[in-house]
C-alpha cells in the first residue's frame, strides 16, 4: 500500500458524470448559513476531492498541479487498505463475494464497523465478516451503481453506511 492511500477516498462527481474520481476528500461546512435557516445541517455541507491533474508533469521541486472535484456526499467512500483477487482497490460501499468458513459463496457490502472499529462485510442477513479474514475475494460492484445486487438485503444497510 502507498503511504498515501490511506487519505484515498472515492466519489461521484455532483455534475452527473458516471466516473468516480479518486483523491484526498476535503469537506467545506457551510452551515449555518441564512439562506438555509431552519433545515438538516448535515444536509448543506460541500464535498470536494482533490487529486492530480491528469497529463501533467512536476516542474523542478514544486508539486503537482491539483484539480479538485465537488462530488455527493452519499457516493463518498474511503479506502479499506485491501485488494481482492484482481489487486482492485476496495472501498467502503463495494459489493463483495468472497468464501465464508463453510467453503460457501457470499456476498456483502463493504461498511466501516463503528462498534468494533473496522471495516466489515455485512451480508443480507446482517451477519458481519471480518474484511481482512475474508478469502478469495472480489469486487462485484458497488452500492450506487449496483442497487439491484442489494434487492435480497432484509436491512436497511444504507443505514450503516
Amino acid at each position: 500500500m502507498n503511504k498515501y492511500d490511506r487519505f484515498l477516498t472515492r466519489g461521484k462527481p455532483i455534475d452527473g458524470s458516471k466516473d468516480y474520481v479518486y483523491g484526498t476528500l476535503s469537506i467545506i461546512e457551510v452551515c449555518p448559513s441564512p439562506i438555509k435557516v431552519g433545515q438538516e445541517d448535515t444536509d448543506c455541507n460541500l464535498y470536494k476531492i482533490t487529486y492530480r491533474a491528469p497529463n501533467t508533469v512536476a516542474d523542478w521541486n514544486l508539486p503537482y498541479p491539483q484539480k479538485s472535484t465537488f462530488v455527493k456526499p452519499e457516493t463518498v467512500g474511503r479506502y479499506t487498505g485491501q485488494n481482492d483477487v484482481l489487486r482492485n482497490k476496495i472501498f467502503e460501499g463495494d459489493i463483495v463475494s468472497f468464501d465464508d468458513i463453510n467453503n460457501d459463496r457470499v456476498f456483502g457490502i463493504v461498511i466501516f464497523n463503528m462498534d468494533t472499529l473496522s471495516w466489515v462485510i455485512a451480508d443480507a442477513y446482517k451477519i458481519y465478516y471480518n474484511l481482512c479474514s475474508a478469502s478469495d475475494m472480489g469486487v462485484i460492484g458497488n452500492k450506487d451503481d449496483n442497487k439491484i445486487l442489494l434487492k435480497d438485503f432484509e436491512w436497511n444497510w444504507s443505514e450503516c453506511v
